[in-house]
């Protein structure tokens, strides 16, 4: 999915961090430290995502963390 905000959390200094997915619905972070632990959301107006969020430790590059989107029914 296109035009997804991806939020990147670091939980040791508190600092949130967002991008937002490309036409082919791809995203990416720079400059991570290795060994640090963050949580990742997508976020959307019309969908909601499985999972919640992903718990990340990070040991290396991550080459790919997919999220489901379900489009939400609007009333």
């Amino acid at each position: 999915m296109r035009r997804v905000r991806i939020v990147l959390f670091d939980t040791a200094t508190g600092i949130e961090r967002a991008t937002q997915t490309n036409q082919r619905g791809f995203y990416q972070f720079d400059e991570l430290e290795i060994g640090r632990l963050y949580i990742l959301r997508a976020e959307s107006q019309n969908y909601k995502f499985a999972p919640d969020n992903y718990l990340l430790e990070l040991t290396e590059d991550r080459a790919e963390v997919n999220f489901t989107g379900e489009r939400l029914f609007l009333r």
